[in-house]
């Protein structure tokens, strides 16, 4: 089905892209050249009032006509002018008059044509004319070099477009060919060094180079190329005005061009993360970066036909116009998807978030199909609702196929930490996968909200049931708490999850280690001080090494149960109650050889509330009211042993710690697999 999707995605794309129109510059030639003239209407604009007067004069109809059908070079040219004709005449009568193309022709052969124009502009028209003379070719290569700013402007969208496929290509061949990417210590040190702070941490040096390059080609590209218009012209004679014209173009199509790139980058069902390998988190960076940029674009457009609007001295009528209205409308809204979007504001009212974003997303494809429907450049609209489309039909088809309804058992398996069962599950299960369920009941929220979880196909649970393990906080998980149900309905969208080269191996059952690696050794409270004095028989070779805080267990342990290799587990905890609902995973570990220290922080714990627990827990080795040296444990095993796959899942500082940790010194005898609760 991956395979299906990327070539059903590409398909859309390719479809809705062609749909893309360019102006006539023919028609454009012969509206502009023919405004110049008086036919009755007392304007020589190319407003709504003047347009109400020429569409319905015969005069005007018919040198326009003649103009399209003596100056066109092919048929196609010609009936592409006339089409433009129609529709300017049909959005600008205030009668919406229809003019089909025998109604054209008709008006065109029923009365005489001069064979050259007035003499004097300014005075009536009293008979058609041909369009010709210095200022029909003045109006003529005005129109041609606008068409070369437009092109213009679209190649550098395209740009866009091409610029994010290379980065695709060369992530595919790292991923799959040349295997995972090396970045040196000292680039690593430099980076932690200059960028401080938690939000520079969650970016690696890879994507702060594709997001400088890009950024710098976004700035040029909006920035350059405005000397192929002639100057003066016939479409805007002042200087300034024109300018500005220009810059809101450029600024339009190029935030234009972004939309898909933006919806592509947020899609769950992105089938370019099975060729990058990257993870969803480097998407959702690569999403939001997009997406800021294209307000960015946008809101240099909406500025710049302001100020266009108000120096012509005609903002009351644009701001009246349709177009004009959707346009403010989809800049406002995107402006406020991305300030909902920031973490703080995500994390305070995450169900909030989830409604407005999607709801938001949907009104602002509607908002730009209206915006652009008068003027071209349509297929980057259809293309961002088209990978929107792609999204949702593979979002329910993956419902569909694991079953549609599933019941799903409730359980409390310690305090604040709900256990759910999925038994019989349909579910392609594959380690470290997650899936997103939709709650089927008005006291867990919206149909329309769906909620990720780590899956875990834990060897002690019967009959392959699949579980999962969270913390109640708020919304839909504390309502599961304190629901008192015992079962649910849902539907389970997924697997999601990295897949690569990497992922095959866990295919195999799990290897259950020799008899001399499941020795351990209980080490005294002294020893256990310090991460670089652990007691552990397991050679130097190869080793995978978990690392775990609270929560993050659950994406650590499928890893471990099908490593394949010697392991280790290291897992903090704040509350020592955990160890109640994951004991039967630890001890099955323990019993495959695995070492497992579990690091508890809680001040007020004691060793003999410890021993109220499970009696199995005196096996493990536990470190009581300590804070964990992450850096410590991943510095000693990587040291120790000659191949480490190091799995990190934690919270977010925890997480850039351990991967802080690798930058000290060049390690590469170590893999890490970072795992991210972080939505």
């Amino acid at each position: 089905m991956r395979l299906y999707s990327l070539w059903a995605l590409v398909s859309v794309i390719a479809t809705v892209n062609a749909l893309s129109l360019i102006d006539s510059v023919l028609a454009s030639t012969c509206i502009y050249y023919l405004k110049n003239f008086d036919f009755g209407c007392n304007s020589t604009g190319n407003g709504a009032k003047a347009f109400n007067c020429r569409c319905q004069h015969d005069l005007w109809l018919t040198s326009v006509m003649d103009c399209v059908s003596t100056h066109n070079k092919t048929q196609g040219e010609r009936n592409h002018a006339v089409r433009h004709i129609r529709r300017r005449c049909y959005d600008k009568s205030s009668h919406k008059l229809t003019y089909s193309n025998a109604f054209m022709e008709e008006k065109w052969k029923a009365l005489p044509v001069a064979p050259s124009p007035p003499e004097d502009p300014k005075q009536p028209v009293t008979e058609a004319f041909h369009a010709s003379g210095e200022l029909f070719e003045y109006s003529s290569r005005t129109f041609t070099t606008l068409k070369q700013h437009t092109h213009n402007c679209d190649m550098l969208g395209w740009g866009f477009i091409f610029f994010w496929t290379f980065i695709v290509v060369v992530g595919g061949v790292f991923h799959w060919v040349l295997g995972p990417k090396r970045v040196p210590s000292f680039w690593k040190q430099l980076q932690r060094k200059s960028l401080p702070g938690p939000y520079f941490r969650e970016v690696t040096l890879d994507m702060w180079l594709i997001s400088f390059v890009f950024f710098v080609y976004t700035v040029l590209a909006t920035a350059i190329g405005y000397g192929v218009v002639i100057r003066p012209n016939i479409y805007i004679q002042n200087g300034k005005l024109l300018t500005l014209d220009l810059i809101g173009y450029r600024s339009g199509i190029l935030s234009f061009a972004l939309l898909p790139l933006v919806f592509f980058f947020g899609i769950r069902n992105n089938p370019f993360a099975v060729v990058t390998g990257m993870s969803y988190p480097q998407f959702s960076f690569f999403h939001k970066y997009l997406a800021v940029l294209m307000a960015i674009e946008a809101m240099i457009h909406t500025g710049v036909w302001t100020g266009y609007a108000i120096i012509d001295g005609g903002y009351e009528s644009w701001v009246a116009d349709a177009y004009w209205q959707w346009g403010i409308a989809g800049t406002v809204i995107a402006t406020l998807m991305i300030f909902l979007s920031l973490k703080k504001i995500r994390d305070l009212m995450y169900e909030v978030f989830l409604f407005v974003h999607k709801l938001f997303s949907a009104l602002y494809i509607v908002s730009m199909l209206y915006h652009v429907k008068p003027m071209g450049w349509i297929g980057w609209v259809l293309s961002m609702a088209g990978i929107w489309g792609f999204d949702v039909f593979f979002r329910v088809l993956r419902i569909l196929v694991n079953g549609g309804f599933s019941r799903v058992k409730v359980e409390i398996a310690e305090h604040r930490v709900v256990r759910l069962v999925i038994s019989n599950p349909k579910v392609k299960y594959f380690p470290g996968c997650y899936c997103f369920f939709y709650f089927l009941h008005p006291k867990y929220g919206s149909i329309l909200q769906s909620h990720p979880f780590t899956m875990i196909k834990s060897p002690v649970e019967e009959n392959g049931n699949l579980v999962v393990y969270f913390k109640a906080r708020g919304g839909v998980t504390k309502n599961l708490y304190y629901g008192n149900d015992t079962e649910v309905l849902a539907f389970i969208e997924g697997p999601y999850g990295e897949f690569g080269p990497d992922s095959l191996k866990h295919k195999s059952r799990p290897i259950a280690l020799p008899a001399a690696e499941k020795q351990r050794h209980i080490a005294s409270k002294s020893d256990e001080s310090s991460s670089d004095n652990l007691s552990e028989d397991l050679g130097t070779g190869d080793v995978t090494v978990g690392l775990a805080a609270g929560m993050g267990i659950c994406a650590v342990l499928p890893k471990m149960y099908y490593c394949g290799t010697a392991s280790k587990l290291y897992w903090v905890v704040n509350d020592a109650r955990h160890i109640n609902w994951a004991y039967r995973d630890l001890e099955w570990l323990k019993e495959q050889g695995c070492f497992i220290k579990i690091i508890i922080t809680d001040e007020a714990v004691t060793e003999a509330a410890i021993a109220e627990l499970k009696p199995y827990c005196s096996s493990l080795i536990l470190d009581l009211k300590s804070r964990p040296r992450v850096a410590g444990i991943v510095h000693y095993n990587a040291d120790r042993f000659a191949h480490v796959n190091l799995v990190v899942c934690g919270p977010e500082d925890f997480n850039y710690t351990a991967r802080d940790a690798l930058g000290v010194k060049s390690y590469p005898n170590v893999e890490l697999e970072l795992e991210s609760f972080v939505w």
